[in-house]
């Protein structure tokens, strides 16, 4: 089980539900999503180990289908939405 605790463009921090290398190579997917979404595989980088006891990382993501990439930016514009929004 993979949870995303932070999204940027091309990075994140994951939780994991097991330990993970330094430099180790992941394959993703994402649940709660379409059928033909979910079945699309994106691959990440473990870039360090941000709380060994949490299974937290750093991942920068290595290769991305363009179906997966469109997904997280919309929740990267609506995060960014909402964080404006919350300034008037």
């Amino acid at each position: 089980m993979l949870t995303v605790l932070r999204l940027a463009r091309d990075t994140a921090e994951i939780r994991l539900g097991g330990l993970a290398e330094p430099m180790a190579n992941l394959k993703m997917n994402l649940e709660d999503v379409d059928e033909a979404l979910a079945a699309r595989d994106f691959y990440s980088k473990v870039t360090r180990e941000i709380d060994a006891e949490a299974r937290v990382y750093a991942v920068h993501f290595t290769a991305m289908p363009p179906e997966v990439d469109a997904h997280f930016q919309a929740h990267l514009r609506y995060a960014r939405a909402r964080a404006g929004a919350g300034r008037d």
